[in-house]
């Protein structure tokens, strides 16, 4: 009858979502397996689509399991969402102070301004020659574009209107608004040039530097960072004039530098896929090292002391104060309880950390240490030194276990294996490989 009828009707509606769950959860289960062999291919690019192809559709079950967190983990994608496409290369990009509107420009010559929230480009105008990334003005009413590597463009925002073409015919190889956005200074080639934001071409500034090629500007703290034609030295513009040329290590020469927002650290990377941090005020490299974790950084500060940087939450954890002469190196034991410095002319001070403070515990007689470094377990500390030899230490006793000479140069790293059988040292020009062990 008709009650026989319907209760076939829905024993064959739940045998056939039985089987379309089936196939479904079957076609996850072949997808995932195509997504290992992906990654273990290294095609991260393939293995982010293949996992966008099994995320569940509404109503449907979802299958996603640990695995799947773990190859999304794996894929490198951090992506929210597509904001929109150019029809050419992207060569520029800026994001408004606000955070709600991106400008970028592509190689078709055409400039847009994106609504991040609508995902769509409302304004577009053409360009001739973009050589450098839009810049927004502090207050997000102005957008600056070089073009033709000479002349400087400013838009009205956010009609993107241009009012104002400004040039002194050199070349601009960096751009940067003021802090009341009132003011644009262009730095390059032989010279740095500030301009009043305005219709007509009002220059307020003038810095010539005959040996500028590049430079990096915070005109809000009256800062410029130069360098050199051959990419070999560095100067500093300040408010005390220019600096003298800064000290690069020889066969080093610039591939890339920038200066922090306030100012007062630049970072410059090398040809030798190196990166220095240092302090303008003294033109001081800092030394820099990573704890084994990757989790900390270990900061000498030139003659201003050494601290211990979370990085990742911007958190001071630890200052240890400067006892005369300039920090040379610093390293943090893995447990974080021990912290060694080096100093110019004199022996390595070893600290008890407590907390964010830290006791002198005793001084090593180990002078002018170049690089310090922990051994993985903590029990050992290796140091390399300015004249080419190195010693490891017990971390306890502090008394020497293992003496070796790498040559007469410094050395300027040391690093344990991460099984601490051995080291690494780097002294010019030699990489050198040792057991760590007597």
């Amino acid at each position: 009858g008709v009650g026989h009828q319907w209760r076939r009707a829905l024993t064959n509606e739940s045998a056939a979502l039985a089987n379309a769950s089936k196939a479904r959860s079957a076609e996850y289960d072949a997808a995932i397996l195509l997504a290992r062999h992906t990654l273990e291919n290294g095609r991260t690019s393939q293995l982010r689509a293949l996992l966008e192809r099994t995320r569940p559709q509404p109503g449907t079950p979802d299958f996603r399991s640990s695995e799947w967190d773990y190859l999304k983990a794996r894929s490198g994608s951090a992506e929210l969402f597509t904001i929109g496409t150019h029809g050419s290369k992207i060569t520029g990009i800026a994001l408004s102070p606000d955070g709600i509107q991106i400008a970028a420009h592509s190689a078709d010559g055409k400039l847009r301004l994106w609504d991040i929230g609508a995902r769509s480009s409302s304004v577009e105008r053409d360009l001739n020659g973009v050589n450098l990334p839009p810049v927004f003005s502090t207050d997000g009413k102005v957008l600056a574009v070089s073009e033709e590597r000479t002349q400087l463009t400013l838009f009205s925002l956010p009609g993107m209107n241009p009012f104002a073409k400004l040039s002194d015919g050199a070349w601009i190889s960096s751009v940067a608004f003021s802090e009341d956005s009132r003011q644009i200074t262009a730095a390059g080639h032989s010279r740095t040039v500030t301009w009043k934001v305005g219709p007509r071409q009002e220059e307020i500034a003038r810095t010539d530097m005959p040996l500028s090629i590049g430079a990096v500007i915070r005109p809000g703290h009256g800062r410029a960072l130069y360098s050199s034609h051959d990419m070999t030295a560095l100067q500093l513009l300040g408010k005390n004039g220019l600096s003298q040329p800064w000290d690069i290590p020889a066969g080093r020469y610039l591939t890339s530098m920038q200066l922090s927002p306030d100012g007062s650290t630049a970072l410059t990377a090398f040809n030798d896929n190196t990166v220095a941090l240092w302090d303008t005020d003294t033109a001081q490299l800092r030394h820099l090292e990573f704890s084994r974790d990757s989790a900390l950084v270990c900061l000498a500060r030139g003659g201003s002391g050494y601290e211990v940087w979370d990085w990742r939450a911007a958190k001071r954890l630890l200052h240890i104060p400067s006892m005369g002469g300039n920090m040379q190196g610093a390293a943090l034991s893995p447990d974080r309880r021990t912290a060694a410095v080096s100093i110019a002319d004199r022996p390595i001070a070893v600290y008890d950390v407590r907390g964010e403070s830290s006791v002198l515990r005793t001084e090593v007689s180990v002078f002018n240490a170049r690089s310090l470094t922990f051994s993985p377990d903590g029990k050992r500390l290796a140091v390399g030194s300015e004249n080419g030899g190195i010693t490891v230490l017990n971390s306890d006793s502090l008394l020497p276990v293992l003496t070796l000479r790498a040559n007469y140069f410094p050395v300027f790293s040391v690093r344990f294996t991460a099984d601490g059988t051995a080291l690494t040292t780097v002294s010019a020009p030699i990489l050198a490989w040792w057991s760590s062990h007597p």
